[in-house]
């Protein structure tokens, strides 16, 4: 992150990573910056930003499987029903 914020453009907003018009993320730019740095990282496979919130579930259930409500929370959902 010290890296990052080094190199990031200085902007007014308390925006953490930015877009390439130096404003916030939109969408498009997610979908794109995902599988480019995917592939820059040298990974073979398809990355999409789902995968990275699937991986993100994953982790989360593997070190606190009794915890569903935070996970939904953290992942936005608005109950735990199925």
């Amino acid at each position: 992150m010290k890296a990052y914020l080094q190199v990031r453009p200085k902007v007014d907003d308390d925006l953490l990573f930015l877009g390439r018009t130096h404003r916030s993320l939109d969408p498009r730019d997610v979908q794109r910056t995902v599988p480019e740095a995917a592939h820059r990282a040298g990974i073979k496979f398809a990355i999409i930003p789902h995968t990275l919130r699937h991986s993100l579930a994953t982790r989360f259930l593997e070190k606190n499987s009794d915890d569903i409500a935070t996970l939904a929370t953290i992942l936005g959902h608005a109950s735990i029903s199925p």
